[in-house]
Parts: C-alpha cells; sequence; structure tokens
C-alpha cells in the first residue's frame, strides 16, 4: 500500500513560515514564494543578512 501526500500552496507556505518563525529567520526581508516551478524562500538573520533557499 502506498501513501500519497498533496502538498497545496497554501499548505507549504504554512510550513515555510513555521519554519521562518521557529528559527527567528525573519527580520523584515523574508519572503516565500511558491509556484509550479517549486518553492524558493529568502531568509533573514538577525545581523541582516539574507540567503536564498530554493
Amino acid at each position: 500500500m502506498t501513501c500519497t501526500a498533496i502538498l497545496t500552496e497554501e499548505k507549504i507556505e504554512k510550513i515555510a513560515q513555521s519554519i521562518i518563525d521557529e528559527y527567528d529567520l525573519d527580520h523584515n526581508n523574508a519572503e516565500i514564494n511558491v509556484d509550479d516551478d517549486g518553492c524558493q524562500i529568502v531568509v533573514e538573520a538577525p545581523n541582516h543578512a539574507t540567503v536564498w533557499v530554493d
């Protein structure tokens, strides 16, 4: 038996936002972009360094 999970854009955004919140990665420049090609996230550290996560 197999199990398939369906992740909607809203669910992916919610998961990404929970990660950003859990690890304090939003200092006014965090972004989440979900589209047909995947999920891109910009996170920001307390020293305002930003990283693009794809």
